[in-house]
């Protein structure tokens, strides 16, 4: 019989999860914060939407944000989350193109591949089937 020995921390997490968790925090909480400030109305955030010609859909796209984010950050739905958040991401990366902010396609990108960072360290069985 082997045994692998699994570094822990003092808290008793695996360094995996607590990775895991962080990525996810950090996603989670970009996108939350995004969606709460298109609900407010933030120019920095709302006149790229504007620009792209989506200024009528900010409310809608907030709550598909807030939605996506919710999905990714509760550990039941985080499969399904992750694919969403990556639709969303994909749709940022195409609107920032549209208003001409090359700059703006960067941390979209970025956040989608923590998203499947995170998911692949929370639920590695799902990527068995790949």
């Amino acid at each position: 019989m082997t045994t692998q020995a699994v570094s822990t921390t003092r808290s008793g997490l695996s360094k995996t999860t607590i990775a895991a968790y962080g990525m996810t925090g950090l996603v989670a909480f970009a996108m939350f914060s995004s969606a709460i400030a298109k609900f407010a109305g933030v120019p920095q955030v709302v006149d790229p939407l504007q620009r792209s010609h989506l200024g009528n859909f900010v409310t809608p796209i907030a709550v598909i944000e807030f939605t996506c984010a919710a999905l990714f950050a509760i550990p039941k739905t985080s499969s399904l989350g992750t694919l969403l958040v990556t639709g969303y991401f994909g749709g940022a990366v195409v609107a920032h193109l549209a208003a001409n902010d090359v700059a703006g396609v960067v941390p979209a990108l970025v956040l989608g591949a923590l998203a499947w960072g995170a998911n692949y360290l929370r639920n590695r069985q799902m990527f068995g089937s790949l």
